[in-house]
C-alpha cells in the first residue's frame, strides 16, 4: 500500500478541532496522481444538522485546497462511548 506524502492534512484540520469538533479515523490513499481522504467528524450533540454539514463542507474544502478529495462522516459526541 502506498503512503501519501501530503502537505500536512492534520495541520489543515487543526482549526476545526479547536472549534468544538473531534476529527478521528483520518485515512488517506492515492490512486494515480489523485489523493483521497475519509474521516469522521464528531460534533457536539446540540449542533444543528445544518451547522454540522457546514463544518464538514469547510473541512472538505480545506483538504481540497491541499489537493485531497475528502469524504466526511458526521457523528454527534453524545453517541460515542
Amino acid at each position: 500500500m502506498e503512503t501519501l506524502s501530503l502537505p500536512s492534512p492534520r495541520k489543515a484540520l487543526l482549526p476545526f478541532a479547536t472549534a468544538g469538533c473531534n476529527i478521528v479515523n483520518l485515512r488517506t490513499r492515492a490512486s494515480g496522481s489523485s489523493s483521497f481522504a475519509t474521516l469522521d467528524v464528531r460534533v457536539p450533540g446540540d449542533w444543528s444538522v445544518n451547522r454540522s454539514h457546514t463544518v464538514a463542507d469547510d473541512i472538505e474544502q480545506a483538504l481540497l485546497a491541499l489537493g485531497v478529495n475528502a469524504a466526511t462522516h458526521i457523528e454527534p459526541h453524545a453517541d460515542i462511548e
